[in-house]
């Protein structure tokens, strides 16, 4: 929008005056809507119209309009328009003496005056809103121009690829994987020397991103991997500003460098500790991928019972009450002046206490058992127990019964060799297992049915339970858990196979918490037939993870 308050005289001819006042008005050019004020240096004459004239573009960005808002009325068969868009189209506007003007039209017009509240308009029939419009309008009896500006900035003639630049940025310059992207596009357009923002003739922003696409001027995307990637913006023009009906494109294709920060992961042994154990934890985490330094700095450990340590990659430490304790591994780095950082957490189980004389002295895992001179089972494979245990075989069924604790160690294979081979022996239909504090199995074991009543139960052996089911068994075929206190059996897996119409139940019961962590039933059957399998798990402290 522009607007003229004050009106100078030109003495000279109007006609020798109106290159001069074109060039002014591109010269001034800047790219948003002005009011401009146009004023020759000549002498004021008295004789020149004093009124207030407005121009501006229409709501439709279609029409160009100036408006009388205030001073004198003017008698319109004296004015001269001229309006210019751009160079491509250029008209004069004359009026005759009822105040009709030769394009165009004008409201309020009466008697042949341009009255306060009247405006004059004309309809390019066309979006002119990327056009530069110019407009002076001329008294002839005073000959001085009263009005000179420009309504609109843009161009100021069709333009061609060679006129048009893409371009576009990111941030953050150094973005790290899975981090949200932030692309802006830009466009410009060179003409005559002048340089001017080209986003208002965009239509389409399209953006591929190699794994996906976007649209906008500005699209974020995120990347799942680290490395080189190739962004494209393919941008769509306003066909009308090129003097062509079909869309006209443009684009530029880039690389944006995608980091991987540090990623924290970490390893602890033993996996299930005792309260009172020492606990080794080890970083296992990767540095960052494509940076300029690339190391780990700093590991930070927090335990889940209110203790941290900042430390190198190696951590120790103690707990004292059973529980399942979250720990968390934050590690930082920096890369290029900017520190990364990256957390993880996994649940360690802590269990009870082993009394000080329990023969699974060796609290590190070693699978090295030492009997003690107590009232402690250890059933072996051969079917012999060590002294002072409750034991019977009777026939079939085995119970294995102690006052204190009870251990299966390594040493029995349960079903098989060590090489894996059967040993019919070894494989009764029956198996019961019960202590008064602990039940630990290190072994793997066989049978049709088998069940462990204990205080604490740990099933320490990778694959520890194998169900070998008669067919249609139901209740006689399956697996029995029963502690009062809780069950550690993370890492293990649990095998029912053979041939026939399997049914099988499985119960898993504890008053404290149930650790099932990365553990599965396995069922398999072959020969015909169908197998249903039954799980009950229950924990009354409703901590089963």
């Amino acid at each position: 929008m522009f607007e003229s308050k004050k009106k100078w005289a030109q003495k000279s001819a109007v006609s020798e005056v109106l290159g001069t006042v074109l060039l002014l008005g591109m010269a001034v050019i800047i790219f948003s809507s002005l009011i401009i004020y146009v004023m020759s240096a000549t002498d004021r004459d008295d004789s020149s119209p004093n009124l207030d004239l407005v121009g501006y573009i229409g709501g439709d960005d279609r029409q160009v309009i100036i408006e009388h808002r205030g001073g004198e009325s003017l008698d319109l068969k004296n004015v001269v328009i001229y309006v210019n868009k751009g160079v491509v189209d250029q008209f004069t506007v004359t009026f005759d003496k009822e105040g009709k003007p030769s394009q165009g039209s004008i409201n309020n017009g009466r008697n042949g005056r341009w009255d306060i509240g009247g405006y004059y308009s004309y309809d390019f029939g066309e979006n002119i809103q990327h056009w530069q419009v110019e407009v002076i309008i001329v008294d002839q009896i005073s000959n001085s121009i009263i009005m000179s500006g420009v309504v609109n900035t843009g161009i100021d003639n069709y333009l061609s690829i060679d006129d048009t630049q893409v371009d576009f940025s990111w941030t953050p310059g150094m973005p790290l994987v899975g981090e949200n992207i932030k692309f802006t596009g830009e466009v410009t357009i060179t003409q005559n020397g002048r340089t001017i923002n080209g986003a208002g003739f965009v239509t389409d922003w399209g953006w591929g991103f190699e794994d996906g696409t976007g649209s906008g001027q500005i699209c974020h995307h995120s990347y799942s991997s680290w490395g080189a990637k190739t962004v494209t913006l393919t941008v769509t023009y306003d066909p009308s500003v090129f003097n062509c009906t079909e869309p006209f494109t443009n684009s530029t294709t880039k690389t944006v460098t995608v980091y991987q920060g540090p990623v924290a992961a970490f390893t602890w042994n033993p996996r299930w500790p005792y309260v009172g154990q020492k606990v080794n934890f080890t970083s296992t985490s990767t540095p960052p991928q494509l940076a300029g330094s690339g190391e780990i700095s700093q590991y930070k450990w927090t335990f889940g019972d209110g203790q941290s340590i900042t430390s190198e990659k190696w951590a120790e430490h103690v707990y004292a009450k059973v529980d399942i304790y979250k720990v968390t591994l934050t590690v930082s780095a920096v890369v290029n002046d900017r520190t990364l950082t990256n957390s993880t957490s996994n649940y360690v189980t802590v269990n009870a206490s082993i009394p000080v004389d329990f023969p699974y002295a060796d609290l590190d895992n070693s699978k090295t058992y030492t009997p003690g001179d107590i009232d402690v089972s250890v059933w072996m494979c051969d079917g012999t127990f060590d002294t002072n245990t409750s034991k019977t075989v009777d026939g079939r069924v085995w119970n294995a019964i102690s006052g204190i604790g009870l251990v299966i160690p390594s040493t029995a294979y349960g079903g098989t060799y060590g090489d894996g081979e059967p040993r019919g022996e070894c494989n009764p239909d029956v198996m019961n297992f019960q202590a008064d504090t602990h039940v630990i199995v290190d072994a793997s074991l066989s049978a049709q049915h088998i069940t462990i009543k204990a205080h604490d139960i740990y099933l320490s052996y990778s694959n520890p339970i194998s169900i070998d089911p008669i067919e249609g068994g139901g209740d006689k075929s399956g697996l029995t858990l029963e502690a009062n206190g809780n069950i550690s059996a993370a890492g293990t897996s649990f095998d029912t196979s053979e041939l026939g119409n399997l049914n099988i139940n499985i119960d898993v019961k504890a008053d404290g918490f149930i650790d099932l962590t990365d553990s599965y039933f396995k069922t398999h059957q072959s020969g015909g037939g169908h197998a249903t399998t039954s799980f009950s798990i229950d924990s009354l402290a409703d901590d089963v993870i």
